[in-house]
């Protein structure tokens, strides 16, 4: 009996084991950063803006959505839906 009880818990540690070896999912982290200018980026001073864009990605260029408000525009980067949604017009979370 214990010979059974000793094997069905080998096979479950088995079955265990085999099904976390799935890959992980990559993750992706999006920084919007407000209220920057232009020649922000290339102010030697501010290293953390350099590694970001040495190591991430960046835009050359963004065209503002209407209303040029933070939070309708990161609505929009976020969903791709334009500001005319009854919820994304707002600077504030619904």
């Amino acid at each position: 009996m214990e010979f059974k009880f000793s094997y069905r818990v080998i096979v479950f540690v088995f079955f265990l084991y085999c099904f976390s070896q799935v890959t992980a999912a990559k993750k992706l982290i999006v920084v919007l950063v407000d209220g920057v200018r232009w020649d922000y980026l290339n102010d030697r001073s501010l290293k953390g803006f350099r590694r970001i864009m040495d190591n991430g990605v960046k835009a050359p260029y963004v065209v503002p959505i209407f209303p040029s408000l933070s939070y309708p525009n990161w609505q929009t980067l976020m969903t791709g839906l334009y500001p005319e949604k009854p919820w994304i017009h707002r600077q504030y979370y619904p």
